[in-house]
């Protein structure tokens, strides 16, 4: 059995897990990507790999721009922001917007790419700068069962220090959540040694873990898709 999936970006450890988890002996393929602002950015590329696609040309113009100088990356194999030009949208330009992944070429044809997971999306608390690829690497690194099927950053702020909530979805009535909720915290207190040295500085409140269901994770009202960070501090 194949599952067809389309979607504005890649297919994330959480997805693949809850998929695995519903559909047992199913196999999960790309049938395209895309953004709900840019349109098609890419079709698939036959083969193992699902995160490998072929830009939409000649509708769209896919960039790859390095992270710190912002120049187009030309060579296979070096990650970088994704930036889309459509040139079918004629009333609302669309110029080397960005995709909110990241990708690499990957050399194997012209215009191939394989998607690397979102860009940089993170959050600072405190002083510690904190990525979602950080806490998914965190899940994937406790979690050998496959219990999460959801991860969401939540940053507040109480007693003057901000503090990070790492939301985790699972499927009803799954077990060993105290000792799962520990061993995350362990990785990606491993990852960001700086966090729980702020912790011990007295800068921000300690990790903390929030068990949900998929659906109680907060989606953006417009794509539905997942929102990875939710910043809940006061703004005034």
């Amino acid at each position: 059995m194949e599952l067809l999936l389309f979607g504005g970006e890649a297919l994330f450890d959480d997805q693949r897990r809850l998929l695995a988890a519903a559909f047992p002996r199913a196999e999960a393929r790309s049938v395209g990507y895309a953004s709900v602002d840019a349109g098609l950015l890419g079709r698939p590329v036959p083969g193992p790999d699902a995160r490998v696609h072929r830009a939409f040309t000649p509708y769209s113009v896919v960039e790859i721009l390095d992270d710190a100088t912002g120049e187009p990356v030309t060579e296979p194999g070096r990650p970088g922001r994704v930036v889309v030009t459509s040139l079918f949208r004629r009333l609302m330009p669309i110029i080397r917007y960005p995709a909110g992944d990241r990708a690499e070429w990957t050399g194997t044809g012209p215009g191939h790419f394989r998607i690397l997971g979102r860009a940089e999306e993170g959050v600072r608390v405190g002083p510690v700068s904190l990525y979602t690829q950080d806490a998914q690497d965190a899940v994937a690194a406790a979690d050998t069962a496959g219990q999460v099927v959801g991860v969401q950053l939540v940053v507040r702020r109480w007693d003057g220090r901000d503090g990070l909530v790492l939301r985790l979805a699972t499927a009803p009535g799954e077990q060993g959540r105290e000792e799962l909720a520990k061993a995350v915290v362990t990785e990606l207190e491993n990852a960001r040694p700086l966090y729980p040295d702020s912790v011990r500085a007295g800068f921000v409140h300690p990790l903390s873990v929030e068990w949900v269901r998929h659906r109680d994770l907060a989606v953006n009202p417009r794509s539905g898709k997942l929102v990875r960070v939710l910043d809940e501090r006061p703004t005034a």
